[in-house]
């Protein structure tokens, strides 16, 4: 199984995010993304602490988007009473991406445990945060 390397950065000059190639260069985060032309790449000064890589894996069991680090992710689990949905945020952990329970750094499942993740937001949207809370 062949995965995409490729990563995302909130943009420096306005917040939105850029995907494609990350790069270090000349004290500078950058996204490098591919133009409609396929031969322009565009340089994306980005800020560090937004990068973030792609997981290989998408939401919705593989037919949404695409997951991130730092991407909030809930997912169905199941108890003894039922169904519920439980919440936690994409990180990388023991060599591989871990899903880290409510983003108390307590609990990291596999993220091919879980069944029909879906992406609710990421770390870096401040109101995604107060849905959390």
């Amino acid at each position: 199984m062949s995965i995409d390397i490729k990563f995302r950065g909130k943009r420096f000059n306005n917040g939105k995010w850029a995907y494609g190639y990350y790069i270090f260069e000349d004290g500078e985060h950058a996204i490098m993304t591919q133009a409609n032309t396929k031969r322009v790449l565009i340089y994306n000064q980005v800020i560090f602490e937004t990068v973030g890589q792609y997981t290989g894996i998408k939401d919705k069991n593989g037919k949404g988007k695409d997951v991130y680090k730092d991407d909030i992710v809930s997912c169905e689990e199941f108890d003894d009473e039922g169904k519920y949905r439980e919440w936690g945020i994409i990180q990388w952990h023991d060599n591989g991406w871990k899903w880290n329970y409510r983003g108390e750094g307590k609990e990291w499942w596999e993220l091919d445990e879980l069944e029909n993740i879906k992406i609710i937001g990421n770390t870096h949207e401040k109101e995604v945060h107060k849905c959390l809370q």
